[in-house]
């Protein structure tokens, strides 16, 4: 009976080495570089990281040429796919798609189901309003009589509630959807990444909008994968931390910014 257990021990520890052996030999970027493509996904709607050219209909941006220039390294394709904001995660988890290059805001909660890797941009929040809006500074925003149009499944949909839980949140497909609300009457304001606030919301339209003084917090964006894709995660973050060095990131962020990229922190 005992060798009958010390045999029995043996198969299983052999069976989950096996197991573990073949896991590890199908990792999403080793199957990246069999396939000789990476298809990624992205909400191409915020310039300047990721919009589409409307003469062209090419996503073009600061997160495309990045992703080019991580591809090339790799030798293989680019795909980029586009998607609204709250399929982007769907996306990923039915492997849609291999990796998510969103303006992903960073969030404790994120880090426990998302595979976030070092930083890719640094950036604030700020809240818009109508240029002719009753509401001068943050003080205003919680009260009853306030609607905030936010886009399904951001994050801000929650920090809304926990900072002005007066207020009433409206929620539409993606940022354009919240402008148009706001435009119309149907809501007062929006809060939203600076990056997105200024480049997506102001600029252009400083005949409709105006952004309240306050920046309620600093944020960092990340890309994303499936929490297990441990390696495609650390190449990124290599490759991150290379162009930051020889000075490929500065270049490319002052091309679409048209401002001179200043480091946050050492490294990033």
């Amino acid at each position: 009976m005992k060798r009958f257990f010390t045999t029995f021990t043996l198969l299983i520890l052999i069976f989950a080495l096996v197991v573990s052996v073949v896991s590890a030999e199908n990792t999403t970027l080793k199957e990246i570089l069999e396939k000789g493509k990476m298809v990624v996904g992205i909400n191409a709607m915020i310039l300047p990281l990721g919009y589409t050219e409307a003469t062209t209909g090419k996503i073009v941006g600061l997160t495309p040429d990045l992703l080019k220039l991580y591809t090339d390294k790799l030798g293989v394709e680019l795909e980029l796919r586009d998607f609204e904001w709250n399929g982007l995660f769907g996306a990923l988890e039915t492997k849609k798609v291999d990796f998510l290059a969103p303006n992903l805001t960073t969030t404790i909660p994120r880090t426990a189901i998302l595979g976030l890797t070092d930083p890719v941009l640094f950036t604030g929040s700020r809240a818009i309003v109508a240029v002719d809006s009753k509401i001068k500074t943050a003080a205003d925003l919680n009260s009853e009589d306030i609607t905030f149009a936010q886009t399904k499944g951001s994050v801000y949909v929650k920090v809304v509630g926990r900072l002005f839980p007066k207020a009433k949140i409206l929620q539409f497909d993606n940022f354009l959807d919240d402008l148009n609300a706001i435009a119309s009457g149907r809501a007062d304001v929006n809060m939203d990444d600076e990056l997105v606030i200024l480049f997506v919301g102001l600029k252009g339209h400083l005949d409709k909008f105006r952004v309240l003084e306050e920046n309620f917090a600093s944020n960092t964006y990340r890309w994303t994968a499936r929490m297990d894709d441990y390696d495609l995660i650390k190449s990124i973050n290599v490759f991150l931390q290379e162009v930051r060095l020889n000075g490929t990131y500065k270049e490319l962020y002052e091309k679409w910014f048209e401002q001179p990229w200043n480091a946050r922190v050492i490294g990033y």
